[in-house]
């Protein structure tokens, strides 16, 4: 494990519904879209208002400044190359490039973060922090999270649920249950460890009007309920995730191409699922060199697990080996709406829960999970398919069994045997270190008793940002293997530094 403690940053809730072709092996399916590029426009803070939607306000607290950086649209258009009810489609992406301060020589890592369902790839501007661990702002100020201590704890959805009574706005309560001020803690990235690009891409527009998503496996996919045909694949997501990191690397030539990275939140970490589930895949060549990947409170979709539904199944092995960081949350019900549509007008916590009083109790059992991805039952011992706020065919599999199935992977696919190493972090939080024998990659799991459905759900055991980073960058890609590069900055070598402070 990494240097430094670990230790939340605060999430906005993302829906998950609003969210390998032989089992073993690499695959070959052709793409179903071709996608062209467009455009690369820079985006200035007083650009902001006009290309984002977003107030002026936001765009000046949020957008980062032209002394650091400059913010570029990407632009695509995407054509389907097969028989489809769809037309062509316009595709985005913001990629941010820091100013590069420092007397290096070589090149800067490349984030991919992918936004939760009804989400939007501006808005991840405003709840993550990596713009500012990127362009080295956090190196003259440091970056703050609210962060659990022995006498004030974040008691998540009222501290009755954690036998402190009482309640509180904050959330943050003492062992009385009475309201206190969340310690602030921080954290901040060496100047040592040099700047990195950040690339934010938008999936689609729901026909929901839920605002956008990733066709992450599932079907129908989130967002198409009410589509022309809702079972019929809109889109090309890894297609567009593959040309994307392509053109991004061809254009920003300071990108290092051995340190890609992506990471995905709720729906956007389901889909990071699918992308991990094409590795191998001819047809999108930059995912194998994917560096690392991180996914935020999700599980694959069961369509992959199967193959099962017109999906490709997900390789039990294959040729590329990828660190993975897995973030889950469980204690929490979780509804488990076999063949439901949505909520189907009912209660899906039962017995009652304050944010659905008018609704009777759903005819199903909740499941353990954080409020939308399910653990499995008896919080950690089960795994299981469930349907998660939507209808059947958008199973997806417990974390228990995606914990299983990556550990095999990883094995099976010539990392070798896996060693396990338990840490206990903060108060509610466990970080499951998988090491194998004949690789340098790794699987870390943070499991959080209660973990909410927000980015990492970490209940404020540790930073989110932080912990993505750190885990993410400590690897790379180097001649088709993958490397460990912690360390102070070596130009000759390309290593960076780890974060200091608490996170």
């Amino acid at each position: 494990m990494r240097n430094g403690t670990l230790l939340g940053s605060i999430g906005l809730c993302a829906c998950l519904l609003c969210a390998c072709s032989n089992g073993s092996g690499s695959v070959a399916d052709p793409p179903t879209s071709s996608f062209a590029f467009v455009s690369r426009q820079a985006v200035s803070v007083s650009d902001c208002p006009t290309v984002t939607g977003q107030s002026p306000n936001w765009c000046n607290t949020y957008w980062p400044p032209a002394l650091r950086g400059t913010v570029y649209l990407y632009t695509f258009t995407e054509t389907r190359l097969v028989p489809s009810t769809y037309p062509t489609l316009t595709r985005t992406a913001y990629v941010y490039k820091p100013v590069t301060t420092l007397p290096l020589v070589g090149r800067y890592p490349m984030l991919v973060y992918l936004h939760g369902g009804t989400q939007t790839a501006d808005q991840m501007f405003s709840l993550l922090q990596f713009a500012q661990l990127a362009d080295g702002r956090s190196t003259q100020q440091p970056l703050f999270w609210a962060e659990n201590t022995a006498i004030c704890q974040y008691a998540a959805k009222g501290a009755a649920a954690f036998g402190l009574g009482g309640t509180s706005s904050t959330g943050f309560v003492n062992s009385s249950g009475q309201e206190c001020g969340a310690t602030l803690a921080q954290y901040s990235r060496p100047t040592s460890a040099g700047p990195f690009y950040v690339v934010y891409p938008n999936g689609i527009p729901d026909f929901d009007g839920g605002g956008n998503s990733w066709e992450d496996g599932r079907t129908p996919s989130p967002g198409q309920y009410d589509a022309p045909d809702p079972n019929q694949p809109k889109r090309d997501d890894v297609g567009f995730i593959d040309a994307l990191i392509a053109e991004v690397k061809s254009r920003e030539t300071a990108v290092d191409a051995g340190r890609v990275y992506v990471a995905g939140m709720s729906n956007g970490g389901v889909m990071t699922h699918r992308l991990l589930c094409n590795l191998d895949n001819a047809s999108y060549p930059e995912l194998g060199q994917v560096a690392a990947f991180a996914v935020l409170v999700s599980s694959m979709a069961n369509n992959l697990y199967t193959g099962a539904n017109g999906m490709e199944q997900c390789p039990r092995a294959g040729s590329t080996i990828a660190p993975l960081a897995i973030f889950v949350g469980y204690g929490f019900p979780t509804p488990n709406s076999k063949g439901q549509k949505f909520y189907a007008n009912c209660n899906p916590y039962n017995p009652s829960d304050p944010r659905y009083p008018n609704l009777p109790a759903c005819p199903y059992a909740p499941v353990s999970g954080d409020d939308t991805i399910p653990y499995g039952t008896a919080l950690d011992v089960s795994g299981g398919v469930f349907t998660v706020n939507s209808p059947s065919l958008g199973d997806v599999i417990s974390s228990p069994d995606d914990q299983a199935f990556w550990r095999r992977y990883l094995t099976d696919s010539g990392a070798g045997a896996a060693t396990e190493m338990d840490t206990a972090v903060g108060f509610f939080t466990q970080i499951r270190h998988y090491d194998f024998a004949n690789s340098p990659a790794a699987l870390q799991i943070y499991q959080v008793d209660h973990g909410l459905h927000q980015n990492g759900g970490s209940r404020f055991d540790f930073s989110l940002t932080a912990q993505v980073y750190d885990f993410l960058f400590e690897f790379a890609r180097r001649n088709g293997a993958i490397a460990t590069t912690g360390g102070v900055y070596d130009s000759a070598t390309a290593t960076y530094g780890n974060l200091s402070g608490s996170y």
